[in-house]
């Protein structure tokens, strides 16, 4: 008597609940308000996205999918540092009650596969708020659960493409896994294929009802880990310009073009971003200005380079932000507003400034050592000049900035020194000559910067770059056998800093030859 009584006490309930839905919420498809949730989350209006996911919730409470898109509603307020009432013990609690509803739902007849399907995006959720808080061994914990859970939820429906999502961001990413990573890989059994995840994701943003959105960015963000930037920045650009209102997708076309050295179409997609801010996306500003003190400094502009990277600081203090996503920029702006008031003439403030960025918890290891060099050996004239002159040459690449450069290259041989600066002004004349289409004097400065290399500190990437552009060099040059060499090198070792974009140019050039 008492099963029957509470199944009717549930279906009375959902009657009471369906009655307080509005008529227009009741006429749509739990798919179509899933959808029109999701869009109201990508447009930051997450009181909006809440209230869709309620009635979702509302329509059937005993399905989980209300009850797990609500939950990645909380995870997106508190990614963004949304004013959310949520905190993360009270999120993790919610997708704690996700998975139990999605337990409950699989044990129902002929609902198992739907129900594992929930509670693995569930456990995915998980994963991420685990990874932006550096929490690595818990984020792989439950991303190889989601994994499992979606691979049994394949096996029965192969035809369920949102499933491929987590496998996809799985296969990836345990393949992409940076070196360091490796004892919480071999801890887990990780094992991936990056080109299979990448299908994998392509396979959910194309055939996929309720993740394709979800997939769309996450493959923007994998294209760009892979160094294709040409293909990330016009998957960010078609989410830019989908959702205009939201600055933290526009900022991510801003530093797509700013990596891709487009630093003017950069500065303007910045500075849309800085427009659509609000108190509840400062964290959005702060990254914006930081990029615009960079293009300013690169410009030699200080004044405003210091006034971009103040405001950076000044908002890093205000916002919560997450070590893996936005907390590098607090130490960056620091370190870079420091240098910029060094170069600007100004060694006592920019001392006060490496000091902050040498103590700051944010500052990553490579801007801790950077401050606490800059703070033993101060810029010499000659570095300065160098400095200044590289930072145009890249920025605005002109015939007059041969000659400064020229002249300090003799000056820096004829010293023994000078000799660490020797290599690095065969690069930057040859980055200039290749720019201006002087291909054979780009590649002997090339080669004479890879003869000439030294163990500074920047002779790892510097390697990579030399490799590629004296091979690009000789591409256009005409002189393919010394070309395929180059590239070849590049494509073959996975040690190069910024590997992956310097791979992926090698290879599109290498596919030519």
């Amino acid at each position: 008597m008492l099963p029957y009584i509470s199944r009717m006490m549930i279906r009375i309930y959902k009657i009471l609940l369906l009655l307080c839905i509005s008529p227009w919420i009741a006429a749509q498809s739990p798919d179509e308000l899933i959808r029109r949730g999701q869009e109201r989350i990508y447009t930051l209006d997450f009181k909006s996205a809440d209230a869709v996911f309620d009635s979702l919730i509302a329509l059937d409470p005993l399905h989980p999918r209300g009850y797990f898109f609500k939950g990645s509603s909380y995870f997106y307020q508190i990614l963004s540092g949304h004013n959310t009432r949520m905190t993360g013990d009270e999120f993790e609690k919610w997708n704690d009650k996700t998975v139990e509803v999605a337990e409950q739902y699989a044990a129902q007849a002929h609902q198992e596969t739907e129900g594992d399907f929930y509670r693995g995006a569930a456990y995915g959720n998980s994963a991420r708020y685990h990874a932006v808080h550096g929490e690595f061994v818990k984020a792989f914990y439950y991303a190889k659960r989601s994994k499992s859970l979606h691979e049994d939820v394949i096996e029965a429906d192969p035809l369920y493409y949102d499933a491929y999502l987590s496998i996809g961001m799985y296969n990836y990413y345990a393949a992409a896994a940076p070196r360091w990573m490796d004892a919480i890989g071999s801890l887990f059994g990780l094992s991936g294929d990056r080109a299979t995840g990448i299908a994998q994701l392509e396979k959910t943003y194309r055939h996929g009802k309720i993740f394709n959105l979800e997939a769309q960015f996450f493959l923007a963000n994998v294209y760009l880990e892979e160094g294709d930037y040409e293909t990330s920045l016009r998957i960010f650009s078609q989410l830019m310009d989908r959702f205009r209102s939201n600055p933290y997708l526009i900022n991510q076309a801003g530093m797509v073009s700013f990596y891709l050295e487009n630093y003017s179409v950069a500065e303007q997609i910045f500075q849309q971003s800085i427009l659509q801010t609000s108190q509840t996306t400062r964290s959005a500003e702060m990254l914006a200005s930081y990029f615009l003190g960079r293009m300013a400094r690169l410009r030699g502009d200080y004044t405003k380079a210091i006034t971009y990277f103040n405001k950076s600081v000044t908002i890093a203090d205000q916002c919560v932000l997450f070590k893996m996503v936005d907390g590098w920029v607090a130490g960056s702006a620091l370190y870079y507003l420091a240098e910029t008031y060094e170069l600007s003439g100004d060694r006592t403030k920019a001392e006060i400034w490496y000091e902050k960025a040498r103590d700051d918890a944010r500052s990553g290891k490579g801007i801790v050592q950077g401050a606490k060099n800059r703070l033993k050996y101060p810029i010499g004239e000659f570095e300065m000049e160098f400095i200044k002159i590289r930072q145009k040459s890249l920025i605005q690449p002109e015939p007059s900035q041969l000659t400064t450069l020229n002249t300090m290259l003799a000056s820096a041989s004829n010293k023994p020194e000078m000799t660490k600066y020797v290599s690095q002004i065969h690069y930057y004349i040859g980055r200039t000559q290749f720019a201006l289409e002087n291909y054979p004097e780009a590649e002997r400065h090339f080669t004479a910067s890879l003869d000439t290399q030294t163990d500074d500190g920047e002779e790892k990437w510097r390697t990579a770059f030399n490799r590629y552009y004296r091979g690009a060099a000789r591409v256009k040059l005409g002189k393919k056998s010394e070309a395929k060499s180059d590239l070849k090198l590049l494509t073959d070792d996975a040690s190069y800093v910024d590997g992956n974009r310097i791979r992926f140019r090698a290879q599109q050039l290498l596919k030519g030859l």
